[in-house]
C-alpha cells in the first residue's frame, strides 16, 4: 500500500509540472546561471573577434594578395586560438563571484588550466581540439567550486593565522596549493576526455553506400545538436564532411557550398534568422540589442554574438528550432535542386562569403539563387518566432527570479571590492575620477551660478544689536535667485577640494572687512566655518593665518566637533596658529557629538555654538533643562554662547534671562546680502531672503 501510494503521489505530481515550468526552474539554477552570465561577459572579445572576421573577409574578396589580408588573417587566427582561454578566465571569474572567492586569482588560474587542456588535447596530434570550448565552458563549473573545496582543507593552507600581511595576501597565498591540485585533476580529466574521444571516432565507419542527402541530413543533424552544446560542429565533424565531398561526384547535384549558402545562412542552426526573429517579436530590449549586433557579422556568416550572447549555446529553449531550421532549408534545397530551380556550381567559396553574394556565385542561374535563400530566411525566421514568443514569455518570471539573484551577485562583487579596496591603488584611483566626474557634471548644470558669501546677522537679544554675523555661501543665478550649495559642498568634500573653498571664503571675507571700513558693518567680528580637512593642511592653514593677521579680533573660526574627533598634531598644531593669528576658535553644533566636554578643556576654545537640534527639544520640560544647563555651563567656563535656529518668540523666551546670549536665526534674520545686510543694519529694511531655508547652516 505504501509503495502505491508513492507511485500515485509520483504520478500526480508528474502531471503538475510543465515541461516551461521545469526548464524554467532549470534554468535559475546556480549551474546555468553562471553559464548565462558567463557567456554573456563574452561579448566584448566576440565583437572584437567578429570585426576581425568581417575585415578579413572583405579583404578576401576586395585584396586577396594584399599585406592588409595577411596580416587580418593572422590576428584573426590568433583571437581564434585564444578564444578557449578568455572563455575560461570570463566562466572562471562569474563562478568565483559565486564562490566569494578573488576574481582575478581564478581567472588567472583559469586560464593556466585552459593552457593545460590545449596541450593536453595535442598530445594526440591535436585531433582533439574539437574539445577545447565545451571544456572552456564546463569546465570552471567544477574547477572553481573544487578549489573552493580544497582550500578549506587544513593541508592547503599554508597561512593558518592572521599575520600582518594582510588578508588579499593570505587568500593568495593560500590559493597556491588548491590550484596545483586541481591543476593535475584538469590534466587527467582532459586526458580521460580524449581517450574517450579517440575510441569513439576509430569505431564510427561511414558507408559508402549512403545518398549524398542521408549524409547531408546526418551533418545537419549533428552540426546543430553539437554548436549547442558548444562544440565547433565543423571540425568535430570533418571525417562526415570530407566522406559527403567525396560521394557528391560531379559537385553539380550536392556540393560543400550548400551548407554554407542555403542550409546555414548566417551560421549553425540559421542564427540569422534568430535574429530577425528575435528583432520582430521580442519585447526584451538586451535580446533585440544582441539581435542587432548580430544583423552584420551574420551577413558574413560570423555567429559568436548570438550563439554566446543570448545565448543559443546550452539554451534548451532555442534547441529545436536550432536543429530543424537547418533541416528545413536542406530538404528545400534539395528539391529546387530536383526541379531543377537551380543548379549548383561547382566553385569553392570561403564559409564566411556574404549573404546573397554566396548564393549568386555558387548557383545558377544566379537570381533564382539568392529568391531560394531569401525564401529561406522568411521560413527559418517563421520557424523561429513561436519558440522566441514562448521565450519572451518567460522573461518577466525570469526577471523576478533573477533580482534576488542580482543582488546577490552585486553583494558579492561589493564584498570583494571592499575587502580590497585599503590596498588597492587603482580602485582608489577610480573613484576620485568618478568623484571628478560628477563635480564636473555638476559644475556644469551650475555654469552660469556665481558663489557669492552671504551673512546671517547674530544678535543680542536683551537690545535686538546686531554684534556678529556668520559667513554662509550661496549658489546666485543670473536671475539673481540665491541656492543653497549642499550638493556642490558634497562634491567637493569627494574631490578633496574643501579646503580650495576654505581659503576662498577667508579671502572673500577679508576683502569685505577691508571694504567695511566707513559703513555700518565696521566693527561687526565674522564668523567662517573651516572643515577637518583644511585643519590638517599645514601649508593652508598658514596662508589662512596670514589673512586673519591682517584683521586681528574680526574673525571666528567656527570647527564642528565632529570635524575634530581623533585630530591629529598638525590639526592641533593648526588651531594654535591661527588663534595666534589673531582668531577666535567656537566649537559648531555644540552637543551633537561624543565628547564635547573634553574637547572645552583640551582646545583652547573661546566660545560654543549650541546646535539648533536643541532649540527644537525646548517643547519638552527635560529638554529646556538640558539646554538651558549648557548654557549655564558655557557661562561658568567664561565662553561665548551662540544659539543658532530661533524662529520664534516662545523659542526666545526660553533663554536664560540671567545669562549673555547671542541669537542667530530667522527670528531676527536670514543669510543677507552685501547689499540687504548694510539695510539691515542700518535699520531701512528687514534684510529677508526668501529663497533658502531657514536654519541653513552652510559655510566654507
Amino acid at each position: 500500500m505504501y509503495l502505491s501510494s508513492k507511485i500515485l503521489q509520483l504520478r500526480s505530481r508528474l502531471r503538475t509540472i510543465s515541461l516551461a515550468a521545469l526548464i524554467a526552474e532549470q534554468s535559475q539554477r546556480p549551474f546555468a546561471r553562471s553559464l548565462r552570465f558567463g557567456l554573456l561577459s563574452l561579448l566584448p572579445y566576440f565583437m572584437l573577434s567578429t570585426t576581425v572576421q568581417i575585415a578579413l573577409a572583405l579583404a578576401t574578396i576586395l585584396a586577396p594578395k594584399s599585406s592588409f589580408r595577411t596580416d587580418t588573417g593572422i590576428l584573426a587566427q590568433l583571437l581564434q586560438d585564444c578564444m578557449p582561454l578568455v572563455i575560461w578566465a570570463c566562466m572562471g571569474s562569474v563562478r568565483a563571484v559565486r564562490m566569494q572567492l578573488p576574481r582575478s586569482a581564478i581567472a588567472a588560474a583559469c586560464i593556466g588550466f585552459g593552457l593545460i587542456v590545449q596541450m593536453a588535447t595535442r598530445l594526440n596530434d591535436g585531433q582533439a581540439s574539437i574539445l577545447l570550448v565545451p571544456i572552456a565552458i564546463l569546465g570552471p563549473l567544477w574547477v572553481v567550486p573544487l578549489i573552493d573545496a580544497l582550500r578549506e582543507a587544513r593541508f592547503s593552507q599554508i597561512i593558518t593565522r592572521e599575520t600582518s600581511a594582510g588578508e588579499a595576501v593570505t587568500e593568495a597565498i593560500n590559493l597556491i596549493v588548491p590550484v596545483l591540485v586541481t591543476a593535475i585533476m584538469v590534466f587527467a580529466t582532459t586526458r580521460l576526455l580524449v581517450a574517450a574521444l579517440a575510441f569513439a571516432t576509430t569505431h564510427i565507419h561511414l558507408q559508402g553506400s549512403v545518398s549524398p542527402l542521408v549524409v547531408a541530413m546526418q551533418y545537419c543533424l549533428f552540426n546543430s545538436t553539437l554548436w549547442a552544446f558548444g562544440v565547433h560542429g565543423y571540425y568535430a565533424l570533418l571525417p562526415l564532411l570530407n566522406h559527403f565531398e567525396s560521394i557528391t561526384g560531379s559537385l553539380t547535384s550536392l556540393n560543400l557550398n550548400l551548407f554554407g549558402a542555403f542550409i546555414f545562412i548566417g551560421g549553425s542552426g540559421a542564427t540569422l534568422s534568430l535574429a530577425f526573429a528575435t528583432i520582430i517579436w521580442s519585447r526584451s530590449a538586451k535580446r533585440k540589442l544582441l539581435a542587432c549586433a548580430s544583423l552584420i557579422p551574420g551577413f558574413f556568416n560570423v555567429n559568436e554574438l548570438i550563439l554566446f550572447g543570448l545565448p543559443v549555446i546550452l539554451n534548451i529553449r532555442l534547441l529545436p528550432p536550432f536543429i530543424l531550421a537547418p533541416l528545413v532549408n536542406l530538404f528545400i534545397t534539395a528539391l529546387a535542386i530536383h526541379v531543377h530551380f537551380v543548379t549548383l556550381a561547382p566553385v569553392a567559396l570561403p564559409f564566411n562569403a556574404p549573404v546573397i553574394f554566396n548564393a549568386w556565385l555558387s548557383a545558377t542561374p544566379g537570381i533564382n539563387a539568392i529568391l531560394l535563400q531569401m525564401t529561406l530566411l522568411v521560413i527559418d525566421t517563421l520557424i523561429y518566432l513561436p519558440f522566441v514568443k514562448a521565450w519572451d514569455s518567460q522573461r518577466i518570471t525570469d526577471l523576478a527570479r533573477q533580482l534576488p539573484i542580482s543582488v546577490e551577485t552585486a553583494y558579492l562583487r561589493g564584498q570583494e571590492g571592499n575587502r580590497y579596496a585599503a590596498s588597492d591603488n587603482i580602485s582608489q584611483q577610480q573613484q576620485r575620477w568618478a568623484d571628478g566626474l560628477r563635480l564636473q557634471q555638476n559644475a556644469q548644470r551650475l555654469k552660469d551660478a556665481e558663489i557669492v558669501v552671504y551673512y546671517q546677522p547674530q544678535v543680542l537679544p536683551g537690545t535686538g544689536k546686531t554684534v556678529s554675523c556668520e559667513a554662509l555661501i550661496r549658489l546666485v543665478l543670473p536671475n539673481g535667485e540665491a541656492h543653497s550649495p549642499l550638493q556642490f559642498l558634497e562634491d567637493l568634500a569627494h574631490a578633496r577640494l574643501t579646503h580650495e573653498l576654505d581659503l576662498w571664503v577667508v579671502t572673500k571675507v577679508c576683502e569685505h572687512l577691508r571694504n567695511w571700513e566707513q559703513g555700518p558693518e565696521s566693527a561687526l567680528p565674522i564668523s567662517i566655518n573651516i572643515t577637518a580637512s583644511t585643519l590638517s593642511m599645514p601649508t593652508v592653514v598658514d596662508k589662512i593665518a596670514h589673512h586673519i593677521a591682517r584683521h586681528p579680533g574680526r574673525i571666528v573660526l567656527e570647527i564642528t566637533e565632529q570635524a575634530i574627533v581623533g585630530l591629529g598634531t598638525d590639526s592641533e598644531q593648526s588651531i594654535h596658529t591661527l588663534r595666534a593669528a589673531g582668531a577666535q576658535i567656537h566649537l559648531d553644533d555644540f552637543g551633537t557629538g561624543y565628547s564635547s566636554l573634553g574637547y572645552l578643556s583640551q582646545l583652547p576654545i573661546d566660545g560654543i555654538k549650541i546646535d539648533r537640534s536643541f532649540v527644537r527639544m525646548l517643547d519638552d520640560p527635560k529638554g529646556r533643562v538640558v539646554f538651558q544647563a549648557l548654557c549655564k555651563l558655557a557661562h561658568a567656563l567664561e565662553l561665548d554662547v551662540t544659539v543658532e535656529g530661533i524662529e520664534t518668540q516662545w523659542q526666545l523666551a526660553q533663554l536664560p534671562a540671567d545669562l549673555v546670549i547671542v541669537v542667530q536665526g530667522w527670528y531676527y534674520a536670514q543669510a543677507l546680502s552685501l547689499e540687504q545686510l548694510s539695510a539691515y543694519l542700518s535699520g531701512s529694511g528687514t534684510g529677508t531672503s526668501s529663497t533658502v531655508q531657514s536654519g541653513e547652516h552652510i559655510g566654507g
